[in-house]
């Protein structure tokens, strides 16, 4: 069975204990990881907030990887805040799930959200990224090519892709 897909919000939140009620906002990292950027977030999601009485971040972090799936099913965007990653798995997982992204400019996220709406790059400016959220927790659910499947994240394509990489790296000296 696929893990990462759409599930019934109300149903996770239900399964997680959480308020069925209020926006959502999942920040998946360990607010203690630098390179996450975490006051950024958190500044975002006060200013978005101010205008959303009741939204609930969630910080990761702790959560179970198990457990991933219901918790990005369970919110209404992902907030991503990072100074770099390469190709952040999170991302993967949230556009499986239908569920939006807000997101600064790292790695091949671009390439990722490719015409999704719903899922929107920011400059890391707190107030650019607050306005993305409430635009995010607005529209329910991401439409486009979300589902591994039509995606180019199914297991054969990644696999492809990295065995393509590789061969391209054979043989080079630095």
């Amino acid at each position: 069975m696929l893990r990462f897909c759409p599930l019934s919000r109300s149903k996770s939140r239900g399964k997680l204990g959480l308020s069925r009620d209020g926006k959502l906002v999942l920040f998946p990292a360990a607010s203690s990881q630098e390179e996450k950027s975490f006051r950024l977030a958190k500044e975002a999601f006060r200013l978005f907030a101010e205008s959303s009485p009741g939204a609930v971040m969630l910080v990761g972090g702790q959560i179970d990887h198990d457990l991933m799936h219901f918790y990005i099913n369970a919110c209404d965007v992902v907030l991503l805040t990072s100074e770099f990653e390469s190709s952040p798995m999170i991302v993967k997982e949230a556009l499986c799930c239908d569920v939006p992204v807000v997101s600064t400019e790292i790695g091949d996220v671009r390439h990722l959200f490719g015409n999704l709406r719903g899922c929107f790059i920011c400059q890391p400016e707190p107030k650019e990224i607050a306005s993305a959220l409430a635009r995010a927790c607005g529209l329910g659910c991401i439409e486009g090519r979300a589902h591994p499947e039509n995606s180019g994240l199914e297991e054969e394509a990644v696999g492809e892709e990295i065995m393509s990489v590789h061969e391209s790296c054979e043989g080079r000296t630095s």
